[in-house]
């Protein structure tokens, strides 16, 4: 009787274990799909507060999705909008880590796309940052997972991007290279913006070099790109200034403020305010060039509001060395010290911002490592 009675209690042991074993199921699977249902509420208002460009409500639900993440995809969004965030928000060493992650789990995923295009994305960092060798190191391995896929639309940014960062380096005929093969795949991938760009990118290399006929061979390529004023007016001004730029470096200056001035209304129209210091710099340069002192200070002025406006540090620069040369006394020493110190600070962030992208590199090679 004993022997009975205790099979009778196994048996309803094991009869309720294996009830709350199924009931823990459906628990957990019911969790799954609120957890689910949640991540793709909060994910999708974190993208419609990006589209209206609420950035900071944009990072909230970002990462408010986080707790309601179960699987590598979703993590690997999530990390990929953070980087958004903070790239816009003008964060790069935070927008840097966040694409690395992303990329981590890119990874694990076997996602070869996702992992060059996060690798892409770090490069122009780096490069937007100065840190030359680190982009080129970023470019070169994200060819690594876009060449065997043939992903031929990024590959045409990445060596477009490499073609950049070794004209930086002074690599002239690696930059010729690499905008070559990038103009290649551009013929594939039928991109009339990237074209432009290319063609413009091609323009200034050669004018760095002094060949300014060979510059404006490019640049009257772009420009003669079908109705490019109308359907691409960022690339008209950006093509016609650099066309103007040439003409005046070959001192055939007729018709050279007038493009100036037409790329000027373009880009005020545009509200394209980082360019327009550029625009500002380059039409103080043709007046100080008639020695007409009142208009280029004028420009130059103009030039370094944008500049400090759009943190356009290259052209702030320009303009104060600009300022400094126009004026004299203690107005030009002003401007000279100024140009001195914010050299020297923008030599330090830079500087500390190639330690913390190679920091980053480095903690996440050591774990892969691992």
């Amino acid at each position: 009787m004993v022997v009975f009675y205790n099979m009778r209690i196994l048996i309803f042991l094991l009869f309720f274990c294996s009830s709350m074993h199924g009931q823990n199921k459906k628990i957990n699977s019911i969790r799954t799909k609120q957890d689910s249902s949640l991540f793709r509420s909060s994910i999708d208002k974190a993208l419609s507060f990006f589209r209206e460009k609420k950035l900071d409500s944009f990072k909230k639900y970002s990462l408010k999705s986080f707790s309601f993440s179960k699987k590598p995809k979703d993590l690997q969004k999530i990390h990929y909008y953070l980087a958004t965030y903070y790239k816009h928000k003008k964060i790069p060493d935070s927008a840097f880590y966040y694409y690395d992650q992303a990329k981590i789990i890119s990874k694990q995923l076997n996602d070869s796309l996702q992992v060059g295009r996060r690798l892409l994305s770090m490069a122009k960092l780096q490069r937007e940052a100065t840190d030359f060798l680190g982009s080129e190191i970023s470019s070169i391995e994200a060819l690594q997972y876009l060449e065997p896929i043939n992903s031929n639309i990024f590959l045409e940014r990445i060596y477009n991007n490499l073609g950049l960062v070794s004209e930086e380096m002074k690599q002239k005929d690696n930059a010729l290279k690499y905008y070559t093969l990038s103009l290649k795949l551009n013929k594939l991938n039928k991109n009339d913006v990237g074209f432009l760009y290319i063609m413009n990118n091609l323009g200034l290399l050669f004018q760095n070099r002094r060949e300014n006929k060979k510059a404006i061979s490019y640049f009257k390529k772009g420009l003669a790109f079908d109705s490019i004023k109308e359907k691409h007016p960022t690339q008209y001004a950006l093509l016609l200034e650099n066309l103007a730029a040439s003409n005046f470096l070959l001192g055939d200056k007729k018709n050279v403020l007038q493009k100036y001035n037409e790329v000027l209304k373009t880009r005020e129209k545009l509200n394209d305010n980082k360019e327009l210091s550029t625009t500002h710099i380059n039409i103080s340069d043709y007046y100080n060039d008639f020695n007409k002192t009142e208009e280029a200070l004028y420009h130059s002025n103009q030039a370094l509001k944008y500049a400090k406006q759009t943190h356009n540090n290259k052209r702030w620069l320009e303009a104060l060395e600009n300022l400094s040369e126009l004026t004299e006394g203690e107005q030009s020493k002003k401007y000279l010290q100024e140009y001195i110190n914010l050299s020297d600070s923008l030599f330090q962030k830079e500087r500390e911002l190639k330690n913390q992208f190679a920091k980053i590199r480095y903690e996440t090679d050591k774990k892969e490592n691992e």
